[in-house]
């Protein structure tokens, strides 16, 4: 899993998203909800990246153990912060998308007034605030020490707890751990949940209107709006998809690991890590095709720019 297939899922993500911001860049692709798939689409372009990295550890531990334990030591110094905040801004991104396709769902003549690209953008960037901020203190926890192993005689990695982590201990791995859970986990789990809901029970009502119209009426009211509703039922997809591969498999594991810590030993808690870590990076390598399954205007964009 570690050395092939992590890293197949991780490339299709990188390609994959980088293609997708490709295709929302462009001019006649440029709206609110665009927006923000533009930026999910960066985000997992950067998750996918430092998986990659994370993942070199298991590879270069078939030739040499030595390096690879300085690998991995350096990746959880330099990397997995970048690595969670892109993850935790991914999540973010697609509550933001929620509420934003709700809105223009079941409120689709205040729409245009309460969700405005400025506020669009607003939020993107105090999203990114919250993250970082948020994570910051993991970069002043540890710090990388370059020591003479005495069994091999050579240079290693050795990890080193700071004074900041010793004067904060308390706080940062169980008052910061809760915020960072409840902020960045649960909150995100709730409203997504629960805009999920709406949009699918407005996505439901708006087919039946459509089917007592007629046939003229339908013409009439619905080309924007039926725009809207790709766009909105491309925003259930991806919250399902988050819903299903990113907070089930974290609730269900982080729950019995603080519950039952010991219903599993070391090696299946390892193992159940790495299928997590799978369903993250296939949440990310499959936007593409979602994108391109759900949308017309997409999948035409797509094809004239990669295709023609």
């Amino acid at each position: 899993i570690n050395c092939v297939f992590s890293h197949v899922l991780a490339v299709c993500g990188i390609v994959g998203n980088m293609l997708n911001v490709a295709v929302f860049a462009q001019r006649n692709m440029k709206n609110n909800t665009n927006i923000l798939f533009a930026w999910l689409s960066f985000n997992d372009v950067v998750f996918s990246c430092t998986q990659v990295i994370s993942r070199l550890e298991s590879v270069v531990r078939k030739f040499d153990a030595t390096l690879a334990t300085s690998v991995y030591i350096c990746y959880n110094a330099y990397v997995y912060f970048w690595n969670q905040v892109a993850l935790a801004s991914s999540v973010y991104l697609v509550g933001v998308v929620a509420v934003e396709r709700t809105v223009a769902v079941c409120f689709p003549f205040s729409a245009f007034r309460i969700v405005t690209s400025a506020r669009v953008k607003l939020a993107i960037g105090l999203g990114y605030l919250l993250v970082i901020g948020l994570s910051s203190p993991w970069l002043f926890l540890f710090n990388v020490e370059w020591v003479t192993d005495p069994g091999t005689n050579r240079t290693v990695a050795r990890m080193v707890g700071t004074e900041f982590l010793a004067t904060h201990f308390r706080f940062i791995t169980h008052d910061l751990y809760i915020a960072i859970n409840v902020v960045l986990f649960y909150a995100p789990v709730a409203v997504i949940s629960a805009c999920t809901v709406m949009t699918t029970v407005g996505l439901a009502a708006f087919s039946r209107n459509r089917r007592l119209l007629s046939a003229a009426a339908a013409v009439v009211t619905s080309v924007k709006r039926k725009r809207e509703m790709k766009s909105a039922r491309t925003a259930v997809i991806l919250c399902v998809m988050i819903v299903v591969l990113v907070f089930v498999p974290t609730g269900v594991l982080e729950m019995m690991t603080v519950y039952s810590p010991n219903y599993f030993n070391d090696n299946q808690v390892y193992i159940l890590r790495c299928l997590q870590t799978v369903a993250y990076e296939a949440s990310c390598a499959f936007n593409l095709v979602i994108y391109l399954m759900t949308s017309s205007k997409f999948a035409k964009t797509f094809k004239k720019l990669f295709c023609s």
